[in-house]
């Protein structure tokens, strides 16, 4: 059974049109972010440089100001929550409670990643048990969002989660589940098998949304749909956190000890799908931003020099695809600020999409 805190996509049907734009929008824009550990570090960057290049161009906006919905999973779904829900990140008492910006949660990562991922299990327990207890991390996300409800969202906003024990997905939907507190949202997308164990919501136990969706895009367009079923277009910039992808080495997958690390497999095949398939879809505006690191980093290193390379990677990611991101600004730009009279860029130059059977021919190609 589902868990009824959670209905499926097809269930969710806008109900508040104060918290919902209206459904007959041309043009919805979406940022959706990867899961990967303290690789979020990446992600971080690459927004914070994305409303740099908005306010470079004369459009100064927050997220939720600049894109009507943000999906997360995993370390991206914290950030998505950060993002669009207030808390006390990096806030005094004084202060209450606001929006995080990237820059903010950069700083978060840096300050608290050595305490999440610091109450480890002996290792002789690790065969039975999870790597790190939950316990400090609980305490961080309470503290830092109290009782705030998930539905406290200020845009639309997708965390994606697993059911472990119906074995079926668990979007959750800010703008449907009303009864989960924003921590749990946190606490659920992040549950990584073998590094932290399932967080359970009444009977069911919930495991890291990364088992299903580790790029939340094609959640997150189905949701789109739901919430604006009469939009022309909709545009998806994806930010990864640059996982490598699993590669076995010739004869190493002989026996069963081989396939120890067979879900690294399945993580990396199901972001390629996802990729595939988001690009097959014609009134999708799909923007990728992804590049495989040269050396595999642990979502769970939080060793000084990892962290100084994972801020390099993301500096190196953003100018890699500043071209990418420019379009895509201008874009956003074209549709939020008529006002500037500028034609709304055509989409045939900007990105040519191949059907899905020449994709599949090429495919037979390969």
């Amino acid at each position: 059974m589902r868990n009824p805190k959670t209905p499926s996509i097809e269930q969710i049907e806008p109900k508040d049109e104060l918290a919902l734009p209206a459904s007959e929008k041309k043009d919805v824009f979406i940022l959706s972010l990867d899961g990967g550990g303290m690789r979020g570090l990446i992600s971080t960057a690459v927004v914070s440089g994305f409303i740099q290049i908005l306010k470079e161009k004369g459009f100064e906006r927050t997220i939720p100001e600049a894109f009507d919905m943000v999906a997360g999973t995993s370390t991206g779904g914290l950030i998505a929550t950060a993002l669009t829900c207030p808390s006390m990140l990096g806030r005094t008492a004084e202060q209450g409670p606001a929006l995080a910006s990237a820059d903010q949660l950069s700083n978060i990562y840096l300050l608290y990643g050595n305490d999440i991922f610091s109450e480890a299990v002996p290792s002789i327990l690790n065969a039975v048990s999870d790597k790190y207890s939950p316990r400090k991390f609980e305490s961080l996300l309470q503290l830092w969002y109290g009782s705030t409800m998930f539905s406290s969202c200020v845009i639309p906003t997708l965390v994606m989660g697993y059911n472990a024990t119906s074995g079926l997905p668990f979007p959750m939907a800010s703008t449907e589940n009303r009864t989960l507190y924003s921590w749990e949202v946190s606490r659920a997308t992040s549950a990584a098998p073998t590094y932290f164990p399932p967080f359970q919501l009444g009977n069911q136990l919930i495991v890291d949304g990364g088992v299903i969706a580790n790029n939340p895009s094609l959640y997150a367009y189905r949701y789109a749909r739901t919430l604006w079923p009469k939009c022309r277009r909709i545009h998806i910039l994806s930010v990864s956190t640059c996982g490598a992808i699993y590669r076995y080495q010739s004869m190493a997958t002989y026996g069963i000890s081989s396939w120890t690390s067979v879900y690294k497999v399945y993580a990396s095949a199901q972001q390629q799908t996802a990729d595939e398939m988001m690009e097959c879809l014609p009134d999708a505006d799909y923007v990728r931003i992804y590049k495989e690191l040269k050396d595999k980093i642990d979502m769970d290193d939080t060793s000084e020099e990892t962290l100084l390379r994972l801020q390099q990677s993301g500096n190196d990611l953003l100018k890699q695809f500043r071209p990418a991101l420019e379009a895509f600004a201008d874009r956003l730009i074209a549709v939020k600020d008529p006002s500037r009279n500028e034609p709304e860029p055509s989409m045939e130059p900007i990105q040519k999409r191949l059907s899905f059977i020449q994709r599949l021919r090429s495919w037979v190609k390969r």
